[in-house]
This record gives C-alpha cells, sequence and structure tokens, in this order.
C-alpha cells in the first residue's frame, strides 16, 4: 500500500508529495489532462496508473518519457512534440506546487 512506502521519519520531501499528490489531487490532474474521448478509454486504469506514479516519485525512479512527435497539415504544416500522459500529470503536480510556492511571494505587491 502507499502508506507501506512511506518510511517512519518521512522527509519534508515526502510530506510535499502527500500533500500535493493525494489520490483526490491526482483525479484533478488526470480531468485536466484528459479529453472527454481519452478519459473514457483510461478510467478503470485510474488507480494503477496513481499508484504507479506514486511508487515512482515515492523511490524516485521517476524519469520522462519520450516525446511522441507527428505533423499536422491544417491550418499550415507543422511538426508537434506531445509529452507522454503519466508526464502530463506530472506537469500539473509541478505546476501546482510552484505556484502555491510562489504565490505568497506576490500576495503584496
Amino acid at each position: 500500500m502507499i502508506s507501506d512506502l512511506m518510511n517512519d521519519n518521512p522527509t519534508e520531501e515526502d510530506l510535499l508529495l502527500q500533500k500535493y499528490f493525494s489520490f483526490d489531487q491526482f483525479l484533478q490532474y488526470f480531468k485536466q489532462t484528459s479529453s472527454s474521448q481519452k478519459k473514457k478509454t483510461r478510467q478503470v486504469k485510474k488507480v494503477e496508473l496513481y499508484m504507479k506514479l506514486y511508487d515512482q516519485l515515492v523511490t524516485r525512479k521517476y524519469t520522462p518519457s519520450q516525446y511522441g512527435c507527428f505533423f499536422v497539415r491544417d491550418p499550415k504544416p507543422r511538426e508537434i512534440f506531445a509529452s507522454h500522459f503519466d508526464d502530463r500529470i506530472i506537469h500539473h503536480l509541478i505546476v501546482d506546487m510552484l505556484f502555491n510556492f510562489q504565490s505568497p511571494r506576490y500576495e503584496g505587491l
């Protein structure tokens, strides 16, 4: 279980991870990341994905995947680089943590 992954004396990093990557937070990031079509195909795998990402973060074994590359021609030809779905969830986690860290600094301006 997730609690088994955490040690008895959690570090500040462990506490931040627990705060910003709870299952409820994960579901919020999941909703922000998914399009409605992809949500339907990924509904069943939410818990497994959460457990995998949480385990990778706690054990510090998370590494970003390679970007997918594809071309579009409408409205003009261009090359698109897209991150993997798991990585986009982690992007939301990082942005959320940075926003909450930085926002108090700018409240008095």
